[in-house]
């Protein structure tokens, strides 16, 4: 049991959590939006009249040193009352403002892609 324990607790040692105001959290939250460098930022959903981000990062100096290859987590919250009353609906209703970079590149690559497949291309009549 003792092992179990250990390798749990070494597992959860490269995370930890962390109370943001509601304006850290919207600065925090919009990083999102961005292609991860040495990190990324996820959001994670409400729950309990709280709202979770994930914030993780690659690679630190500590990391480097130690040799440790595990990414550093942090689970970012605030309360919902924290935060703007349209954003904290907003929320509350499934519906986060900022929308992960994949998902904008997705997006525009379709777009691309339909745009691309129709130019030059010969118009057919019946």
């Amino acid at each position: 049991i003792g092992v179990i324990a250990g390798v749990f607790l070494a597992g959860c040692a490269s995370t930890c959590i962390s109370h943001l105001d509601g304006d850290e959290f919207i600065a925090c939250a919009k990083l999102c939006e961005m292609p991860p460098s040495l990190g990324k930022v996820s959001y994670i959903g409400v729950s309990d009249g709280r709202v979770y981000i994930e914030e993780q990062y690659f690679l630190t100096l500590s990391s480097y040193l130690t040799r440790r290859s595990k990414p550093r987590t942090t689970v970012l919250w605030t309360r919902l009352e924290e935060l703007p009353a349209d954003l904290a609906e907003s929320l509350k209703a499934g519906n986060p403002p900022w929308v992960p970079w994949r998902e904008k590149t997705i997006k525009n690559e379709r777009t691309t892609d339909s745009t691309l497949s129709t130019e030059g291309a010969p118009s057919v009549e019946k």
